[in-house]
């Protein structure tokens, strides 16, 4: 179905996965709690928000400030992705939201990447809860940085052939939207996660409502529910945020 001129659409909505997609991060953290205890770990409450949207070698590294020793962390990590994955295929959490957005794409053929910090099984495994909806998937190993650097992004971009300022990236972790944002693309924070961003609110009606950031091209909405349909999102963030880059330069 052809998307009118009034309603034109990014050239390609780039996805991260856990908390933005699928409600996963319980199952890291208790994967991580538990599977560190065994190990001989000891875990702080504050490692909950570390581990929001880290890289497995990140990750790695939290494993190893618990104390768990050095040969064992390659097990632990396993345990971990194992555990995430049992959960992704008998009972994933979708996110509502999101889930409608990326129906909106299919209709209207904007081409769609999963960008996640995660294993690819993971990836392969969300893409086909929900019936396979990306072009492309990049994950953990893709490239030779992960997130916050932005080269999963530029590699999702790549693949798809196109250019970053016409994309639209979605995130929920401060680690994640460093990345998209570093990549150029257009950027919506979503949640609870990356509040600390919110500068000033913007409310142009029509449903919307969103907060603009420390980051130029990076909007925040405590959920896409926010910012109504996604047409009407992308012309209101390319307004509001392009008023407000070109003030600020």
């Amino acid at each position: 179905m052809p998307m009118p001129d009034y309603c034109r659409l990014p050239a390609a909505l780039l996805w991260d996965m856990d908390g933005t997609i699928v409600d996963s991060e319980g199952l890291w953290w208790q994967s991580f709690e538990h599977l560190c205890g065994v190990y001989g770990g000891r875990v702080s409450p504050s490692m909950a928000t570390e581990l929001r949207g880290a890289s497995m070698e990140q990750t790695a590294e939290l494993i190893a400030r618990c104390g768990v020793g050095k040969e064992d962390i390659p097990a632990v990590l396993d345990q971990m992705i194992a555990y995430v994955g049992n959960g992704l295929a008998t009972d994933p959490i979708l996110i509502s939201s999101a889930v409608s957005w990326i129906d909106q794409g299919k209709t209207y053929g904007v081409p769609q990447a999963l960008v996640s910090a995660s294993p690819l099984s993971l990836l392969e495994a969300t893409s086909m809860t929900m019936g396979h909806p990306f072009h492309t998937l990049v994950g953990h190993g893709d490239t030779l940085r992960s997130k916050p650097s932005p080269d999963p992004y530029v590699e999702a971009m790549r693949r798809l052939g196109v250019p970053a300022g016409e994309c639209l990236a979605l995130e929920d972790s401060l680690t994640g939207v460093r990345a998209a944002a570093g990549s150029g693309a257009w950027v919506i924070a979503v949640g609870p996660g990356v509040e600390s961003l919110r500068t000033e609110v913007i409310r142009p009606g029509g449903g919307c409502s969103f907060a603009l950031t420390r980051y130029s091209r990076v909007i925040h909405c405590h959920t896409l529910m926010d910012l109504g349909s996604m047409s009407r999102a992308w012309q209101a963030i390319r307004h509001y945020v392009a008023a407000e880059v070109a003030v600020a330069s």
